[in-house]
């Protein structure tokens, strides 16, 4: 998710991408999802960039990501139930 001034993009990461964009001024419940109407197209591209420019590439994060939580399970399942997990 980024977030720039009135605008809201939600980018999910698949074998299809998935997109939301909400205006927050006018639809601060995010109800209206924006980004079907090639009005928005632009804002998207922007958001977009900035999204992917912060986060780097999904499919390596995504991988990065899986790493961890299989290290972290495999250390909870070798050492116990802890103070704080």
């Amino acid at each position: 998710m980024v977030r720039k001034g009135k605008w809201k993009l939600i980018y999910e990461h698949g074998k299809k991408v998935e997109l939301e964009l909400y205006n927050l001024k006018e639809d601060p419940n995010e109800f209206n999802n924006l980004s079907k109407n090639p009005d928005y197209k632009h804002i998207i591209k922007d958001l977009s960039s900035k999204l992917l420019n912060l986060w780097g590439d999904p499919d390596k994060l995504r991988n990065k990501i899986v790493y961890d939580q299989n290290s972290r399970s495999m250390i909870r399942k070798l050492s116990g139930k802890g103070k704080y997990f």
